[in-house]
Parts: structure tokens; C-alpha cells; sequence
């Protein structure tokens, strides 16, 4: 595996910023799947998706990673963008080896043109779901609490809003995340968790990102959708959750 301060010549200027916003989000991503339960060192598969080019493209990439992993990997098409959606064998959550998988898989996108779209843990496996529910029964049948009365208030959907605004960080939370935080606080459908900007070739901010959590993919979706088409998101810009999914905030 190659060391993330090893590859970065090789990376064009685009590619190369991608790989900088993916090693500085993992962190964050590490510390909230730590607090959704996940504890340091477990076994944890990882799911991740790479936007490409084209089919072949695609393909041939994921011809790459099947080299070095068996991971499970498909492939579709999404608004002309062509999806590579991955899920690896389990490994030791920790953030020393996270951070050196990304830039693996941030040089493995490279070497084809593909972008790197970030990563989470994957969903539990049937055993491991039957297991958990095994100990639910278990703890009931001896008078514990149930197992809704036990979770927190989280919200389990993560979305990312695509909004193509160049607003710099500070007017970006002002316009956008401060407002749509109120909206979905109120309502207790979500929270807004963080936010990023992607830079174009002359270092200027070419669109924003803002990073969501949600209660739920029906009314809290389109709550998100609407309150970001008001507070003047511009067409083109779209919401994008698990992974592969796109939805447009403006038509």
C-alpha cells in the first residue's frame, strides 16, 4: 500500500485536491462512526465509491483493485457519470490504517482518472445483524430496556448537498449550513455536521459541499431539498446519498 505523501506528484491538480479533502474528512468520518458504536480496532468492512468517466474506465479499475483485494464491487451508470460502488473484506477499524487506505484508493482512482468519492463502514453482515438481535431477545427476556429506548438521537442517514456556489467558508455557513441547521433542528429531522469547498485550477472555490445527517430519506430529504432550493442553491446543484444516489435540488 502506498503512503499517501508518497503519491501526490503523480496527481493532477483536481485529482490532487480531492485526495487532500478525502484525508481531511476521514477523520471526521472516524470519530462518528466511533460515536455511532463502532468500536477502535473491530473488524469493519468499508464501503466506498469512485465517480468515473466512462464504462471502461470503470471496469478497468476495477480490474486494478480486484488485483490487489477481493472486494465486491458494482457498476452503474447515474446521470452520464458512471458509479463504481465497492465494499471491502473486513479490517481493523483504525484511523493509521484508514488514512493510508484512502490514499491507496485516492492513487488507484488516479492511475485511471477517476475520483475517489470517499468511504464508510459498511452495514453490519446477516450473521452479525442476526447476532445482534439474538442479544436484544436475550437482554428483554431478563427485563433490559428495549432496544429503541436505548439508542441515541443520532440521525443514521448521511447526505452530501453538491451546491455549485462559490461562496467562500464563512459566507458558505452564513447562506447555507447556519440556516439549514435551524430548519431541520426545528423540525427534528437532521443536523448539518460539517462542509467543505472544491477548488478549481486557479485555486478559487468552483462549488461547496455540506455534509447532513438525516432522520430519514422521505420528509427530511425534502425538507433539505426545498430549504436549499430557497436559500439559493443554483440548478445543477444535488444531494447524494448512499453513494450512487443523486437527487437534484433545483430541476
Amino acid at each position: 500500500m502506498s503512503k499517501p505523501t508518497d503519491i501526490y506528484k503523480t496527481f493532477t491538480r483536481e485529482l490532487l485536491e480531492n485526495f487532500v479533502w478525502q484525508l481531511q474528512i476521514t477523520r471526521g468520518e472516524y470519530e462518528k462512526a466511533l460515536l455511532g458504536g463502532l468500536e477502535e480496532g473491530n473488524d469493519s468492512a468499508l464501503a466506498y465509491s469512485f465517480e468515473c468517466p466512462s464504462q471502461e474506465v470503470a471496469q478497468s479499475l476495477e480490474d486494478y483493485i480486484h488485483e490487489q483485494a477481493e472486494d465486491e464491487i458494482t457498476i452503474k451508470q447515474c446521470d452520464g457519470t458512471w458509479i463504481l460502488s465497492g465494499k471491502s473484506a473486513e479490517v481493523g477499524f483504525e484511523l493509521g490504517m484508514i488514512l493510508g487506505w484512502v490514499g491507496y484508493m485516492c492513487d488507484a482512482g488516479n492511475q485511471f482518472g477517476c475520483r475517489f468519492d470517499g468511504w464508510s463502514p459498511a452495514p453490519a453482515t446477516n450473521a452479525a445483524v442476526d447476532a445482534a438481535s439474538e442479544a436484544a431477545d436475550s437482554d428483554e427476556s431478563e427485563g433490559a430496556a428495549p432496544a429503541s429506548e436505548l439508542e441515541d438521537s443520532s440521525y443514521p442517514h448521511m447526505v452530501i448537498a453538491k451546491i455549485l456556489d462559490s461562496v467562500e467558508p464563512m459566507e458558505r455557513g452564513e447562506k447555507y449550513e447556519d440556516p439549514l441547521a435551524a430548519v431541520l433542528e426545528e423540525r427534528g429531522l437532521g443536523e448539518v455536521t460539517g462542509g467543505g469547498s472544491q477548488l478549481n485550477d486557479r485555486f478559487q472555490v468552483a462549488y461547496v459541499d455540506i455534509e447532513i445527517r438525516l432522520a430519514d430519506l422521505d420528509e427530511a430529504l425534502e425538507l433539505t431539498k426545498k430549504s436549499l432550493r430557497k436559500l439559493g442553491a443554483p440548478p445543477g446543484s444535488e444531494l447524494r446519498f448512499a453513494r450512487e444516489v443523486v437527487v437534484p435540488i433545483v430541476d
